[in-house]
C-alpha cells in the first residue's frame, strides 16, 4: 500500500456542531488514522494517515458535516498511528 498523511487546518463553522466526533466516526470506517483537535483561533487540525484514495474520500466528507470556509492541506510522509482519536 503507498500511505502516506495529510494535514489539514480547517476553517468555517467547525468547532461546537461535532465536527470531531463524525470526522473521527469516518476516519475509523475509511480505516484512516492520526487525529483531529480545536484550534483556539476556531479551525480545526488534522492529521490524517491512510491511502490517497482513502484521504480523498474523508475530506469530500467535511463538506457534508457544516459549513466549510476553507481547507488548507498539507501532504506529510507516513507516520504510524493505532488509531484515530480526539485530542482535547
Amino acid at each position: 500500500m503507498n500511505e502516506i498523511c495529510r494535514h489539514y487546518l480547517i476553517s468555517g463553522h467547525v468547532q461546537g456542531v461535532c465536527f470531531r466526533t463524525k470526522t473521527q466516526n469516518t476516519a475509523e470506517t475509511l480505516n484512516i488514522t492520526g487525529w483531529i483537535k480545536n484550534l483556539n483561533d476556531g479551525r480545526i487540525e488534522v492529521i490524517a494517515c491512510g491511502t490517497p484514495e482513502q484521504l480523498e474520500k474523508l475530506q469530500t466528507t467535511f463538506h457534508n458535516f457544516t459549513n466549510i470556509s476553507n481547507i488548507v492541506q498539507k501532504t506529510l510522509p507516513y507516520q504510524f498511528h493505532n488509531k484515530f482519536v480526539i485530542h482535547f
